[in-house]
């Protein structure tokens, strides 16, 4: 571990660092270990198991965590050496915890909460296993590279990994899972979980979408029903009309008969008046000629006018007539406008 007196004892950064090697020096862990190296307090090895119950379970990894001057005010960054078929060799990895999403690191977060999230994120699956330094390798070329990790030596602090972690007494039973700090979450299954999210939207999306075309098909039929019941109204209305068009044609030709019907009463030559056998003759008569009108050549005349008088109709005759005729004519007009209205509207 570097000595105090190597670097600036007043730096906020400085004592943090020493605060958390003497933490992890007091209070040790089965399944990490970490130091800062001697001339350089900010860049620090570690060794860490590999997650239970998986691929990487027989496996130890060394690597190195790259601490900013700002620290703990910005995130380290994390590479590993060891290889393990899960990340690239000596790059930096894009962690949440690390360089590559300052906003998300926490002052709070230190050497220890780095150590977690890199032994969780090994076991991390599809999307979640995505990013910058990763590696997919087979399963059995992982568990290939985890059997011979414990004999690999670190080419600067020359470490042994199994020296600098040594497998932990099975008589203390099995080995112990520590919880992340607060703040820090890592899903592993996020992959898993978001697709059976995803597979579960998409089953109910299909589910609404059968609803909808059940209730599409409903509306369908509800407007065909709608539509024929308003086509047979529609053509109950036009045979309706038809029929009161009928009427009024009829009631119209009816009118033009009784009209020319009546023109052609109106038109008949008026006859004279024959006196009847039962006729008084005297009434018809020729008046009696006078001495002077014999006299005077005018008796002839006077027959005449008279015989006029009797040929011609009467005039109250004639008035009723032509009244007849005025009646049949206005009918006739009220009748066509009420055709032509009903046409046109």
């Amino acid at each position: 571990m570097a000595t105090p007196t190597s670097h600036n004892k007043k730096s906020s950064s400085v004592k943090r660092i020493l605060s958390e090697a003497r933490e992890l020096a007091s209070d040790p862990s089965t399944e990490y270990t970490a130091s800062p190296l001697e001339d350089n307090i900010f860049e620090w090895h570690y060794t860490l198991r590999g997650p239970s119950a998986t691929e990487f379970e027989n496996g130890l990894y060394h690597g190195r965590i790259l601490l900013p001057a700002e620290y703990p005010f910005r995130p380290p960054n994390i590479t590993i050496m060891t290889p393990n078929g899960r990340f690239e060799l000596n790059k930096k990895i894009c962690l949440t915890f690390t360089g590559f999403h300052e906003e998300m690191w926490q002052p709070a977060w230190g050497i220890r909460t780095a150590l977690l999230g890199v032994q969780t994120f090994f076991s991390a699956r599809d999307e979640n296993a995505a990013g910058i330094g990763s590696l997919d390798y087979p399963i059995e070329e992982r568990q290939r590279l985890a059997d011979c990790s414990k004999e690999w030596t670190c080419p600067t602090c020359q470490c042994r990994n199994i020296d600098a972690l040594p497998d932990p007494d099975p008589c203390k039973g099995s080995r112990k899972a520590e919880s992340l700090p607060e703040g820090l979450t890592v899903d592993p299954d996020g992959g898993k979980k978001k697709k059976e999210e995803d597979d579960s939207r998409a089953e109910e999306s299909k589910g609404a979408g059968k609803e909808e075309k059940v209730l599409d098909r409903q509306r369908e039929e509800e407007r065909g029903a709608i539509s024929k019941t308003a086509n047979r109204q529609d053509r109950k209305n036009e045979k309706q009309e038809e029929k009161e068009a009928r009427r009024e044609e009829e009631r119209c030709e009816t009118s033009l008969a009784a009209v020319g019907g009546s023109l052609e009463v109106s038109s008949e030559p008026v006859t004279p008046r024959r006196p009847s056998a039962t006729t008084d003759p005297s009434r018809y008569a020729p008046p009696p000629s006078t001495p002077s009108d014999t006299a005077s050549g005018h008796t002839g005349e006077a027959a005449q006018q008279h015989q006029m008088q009797l040929n011609r109709p009467s005039t109250d005759e004639n008035l009723q007539k032509l009244a007849k005729i005025d009646k049949a004519i206005a009918a006739v007009l009220c009748l066509i406008g009420a055709i032509l209205l009903r046409r046109i509207f």
